[in-house]
């Protein structure tokens, strides 16, 4: 299997809660050059990624991350107000007990 393939399934991903618009834009970038599945960003830079990229590639967030402390609905209603924002996948962090 050649490195390209396996790019090819991986997510690119930067979650940190001190990420800034500048790396956002360099992991997307990046993801570009190495054709990634896609990237995985903090759901408040979805829709600038979407903007920027859209069409480039396929953005990704997860809900309640990290610790998966919301409540079920409060997942839901994030994850359908994700949808329209750009995102073509979307993961919920289950918390663990």
């Amino acid at each position: 299997m050649k490195a390209s393939d396996i790019l090819a399934k991986i997510d690119h991903t930067l979650l940190s809660a001190t990420a800034t618009t500048q790396q956002i834009d360099t992991l997307c970038q990046e993801a570009i050059d190495c054709k990634t599945a896609a990237v995985c960003i903090p759901a408040c830079y979805v829709s600038h990624a979407a903007e920027k990229y859209g069409s480039k590639l396929k953005i990704a967030t997860v809900i309640g991350f990290p610790l998966g402390y919301d409540t079920t609905i409060s997942k839901v209603i994030r994850r359908s107000r994700r949808g329209g924002h750009g995102t073509q996948h979307l993961r919920s962090e289950k918390r663990q007990r």
